[in-house]
């Protein structure tokens, strides 16, 4: 799991609106789709997804603080196409970012959803914002499981355990991101003295 978690967004589990908090109406750019997706190597059972699919359509983060320290975004994506890939930039300033700082340039993924990191340790100290733009109609470019946080922990990472509490208990049964990871033995949460953990 990531610590010092600054940003994080798994286009829920069912069909709904992105969000307006962390994808701002006015940071959007060539009309996007405004709602989440199940179709898609990135989506599964109960597992949404985004998609962007046209020249120069993009949708951008809310202001993320970088503190002082080591920081990664991490997210899965998909990318069919062997021309035209997707972008990410990391852009600075004024609301939505009105300089660009820096682009990467994604890869064809063929029709899987693989992970990608970006370091971000250079803005330290800084406020950015996250750009997500597809660059063709030819092909549809899918992105989930976004995190900024100040360890290597987004994506299709692996990890032995965790828990969203999505299950309505308190029991760390998670199975892990490949399937081969169930932590059977991990038992409960342990609380220190007088320390208490509810679900609300």
């Amino acid at each position: 799991m990531g610590i010092s978690q600054l940003y994080q967004e798994d286009f829920a589990t069912s069909f709904t609106s992105i969000s307006t908090v962390k994808w701002p109406s006015a940071c959007r750019g060539g009309t996007p789709s405004s709602f989440n997706t199940s179709v898609g190597p990135c989506s599964g059972t109960s597992d949404y997804s985004y998609s962007l699919n046209g020249f120069s359509k993009y949708i951008t983060t809310q202001s993320i603080a970088i503190p002082a320290g080591s920081h990664d975004l991490t997210f899965d994506y998909s990318f069919n196409y062997t021309l035209s890939f997707p972008t990410i930039q990391i852009r600075t300033g004024g609301t939505c970012g009105t300089t660009l700082a820096s682009t990467t340039t994604l890869t064809n993924s063929g029709a899987t959803c693989v992970a990608q990191t970006i370091n971000l340790d250079a803005y330290a100290g800084q406020t950015i914002f996250i750009r997500f733009i597809s660059n063709t109609s030819t092909a549809t470019f899918y992105i989930d499981n976004i995190l900024v946080d100040g360890a290597s922990g987004g994506g299709s990472g692996d990890f032995k355990w965790a828990d969203n509490f999505n299950d309505n208990n308190l029991t760390l049964n998670y199975a892990g991101n490949d399937g081969d990871e169930a932590c059977a033995g991990c038992g409960d949460w342990t609380l220190g003295a007088g320390a208490t953990l509810n679900l609300v």
